[in-house]
């Protein structure tokens, strides 16, 4: 990713952006669709626990969609890594 990092708040989000939803693991989302109502972010899970009884295999695993309404007025505030001028 490159250098560029800013703030925006759930309104200001633009299509592909790569922001970082929450400390961690997994942390990080990709906004894939904007609608008049509604943002959606998807990000990649995992369960990281002991697996030793599996052989060490992560057995849950897959992509998260997380909505955020247009309409919240609460202060949320996105980190956004990157931001890419879409065609």
């Amino acid at each position: 990713m490159s250098d560029f990092v800013t703030h925006a708040t759930i309104q200001q989000l633009q299509l592909a952006d790569v922001v970082k939803l929450f400390d961690g693991p997994f942390g990080t989302g990709v906004v894939r669709q904007i609608t008049k109502d509604e943002v959606i972010i998807v990000r990649p899970y995992g369960v990281t626990q002991d697996f030793s009884y599996t052989g060490g295999v992560c057995y849950s695993t897959g992509v998260e969609e997380c909505h955020y309404l247009l309409s919240d007025t609460r202060p949320i505030a996105f980190k956004v890594y990157q931001r890419k001028a879409l065609r």
